[in-house]
């Protein structure tokens, strides 16, 4: 005798079901949801990270031992400052050449740069110092006087605590070693060194040759430039009436060329009508001697501004 589903019988057992073949299938039994147990946190590997009675502090320690170790730094620096060169030209899909990745992979930081950002009381003591180790090529020059002698702030726009404190950051009578290397052999505009030559008189330029074909005369011939401190010649660069000078240093047997363009209304009348090349050099001469230009060296010549 077959039992009908769901009747009432003593051997019945709950929760079951009599399926067709006589197979039985048990429902699954309902559990109790869980919440998830936050995983403890971790400790710091490290321990003396946060503790700050293990801390290093460097401005701490006393004045004569820090500027110890601003001259070691500084050496350092001098000495092994790395060379500059050209960002890789990207091609029209975006790649650069392997000739460029193989100039710039060997790129090395510059040294000790780290120390000059960290706090004002460090860059106060060793930027000064750390930016006479510097030694850059001429063409990378506008950019770096944007980043570490930044234009003067104006009374209006900044207290004169903060002036005073950025004034700090950098010493007026410094040094910078201009490199000339390669690339300075083409044609570069020198006008932003000039400017800054004008803003800092008692700055000092060693002019260092990176090259054998960058020559003894050469080297004088830039120095002699941006040494010039007659006082026309000043004038014309602070009141910007000279747009550009430009340097290109050319074979060893021949002179190297320095072009100054003037604007328009300062221009000399021989500067904008063609005499011919021997008439203009001669009077290109005598207008560089007129601004202590006469014994630098350079086969001048004189353009005009007319925008």
């Amino acid at each position: 005798m077959i039992e009908a589903v769901g009747s009432k019988s003593g051997n019945k057992t709950a929760g079951t079901k009599r399926a067709a073949g006589n197979s039985e299938s048990r429902l699954p039994q309902k559990r109790q949801k869980t919440k998830d147990i936050p995983e403890p946190a971790k400790q710091p590997e490290h321990p003396w990270a946060v503790d700050p009675d293990q801390v290093f502090r460097f401005t701490d320690l006393p004045g004569e031992l820090r500027n110890r170790i601003y001259e070691v730094a500084a050496e350092w620096s001098y000495r092994w400052f790395p060379p500059t060169f050209l960002k890789p030209k990207k091609t029209r899909r975006g790649k650069s050449t392997s000739c460029d990745e193989d100039r710039t992979s060997g790129r090395e930081p510059l040294p000790h740069l780290g120390l000059t950002q960290t706090c004002t009381l460090i860059r106060t003591e060793f930027r000064p110092l750390w930016l006479s180790t510097n030694r850059f090529p001429l063409y990378v020059l506008d950019g770096y006087f944007k980043a570490f002698f930044p234009a003067p702030l104006r009374a209006s726009q900044t207290a004169a605590e903060v002036r005073t404190r950025i004034a700090t950051y950098y010493n007026p009578a410094g040094n910078l070693r201009l490199w000339i290397n390669k690339v300075s052999l083409a044609d570069i505009d020198v006008l932003q060194l000039l400017k800054f030559s004008n803003r800092f008189p008692a700055y000092k330029f060693t002019v260092k040759a990176g090259l054998p074909v960058i020559t003894p005369k050469t080297v004088a011939s830039i120095t002699a430039l941006v040494e010039n401190k007659n006082s026309t010649w000043i004038k014309h660069i602070k009141q910007h009436i000279i747009t550009q000078v430009r340097i290109k240093i050319n074979d060893p047997n021949d002179d190297d060329r320095l072009h100054v363009v003037i604007k328009e209304s300062h221009a000399p009348k021989w500067a904008k009508s063609y005499l011919g090349l021997g008439h203009t050099r001669r009077r290109a001469k005598y207008w560089g001697a007129s601004v202590g230009l006469g014994d630098a060296g350079w086969y001048l010549t004189v353009g005009v501004d007319y925008s």
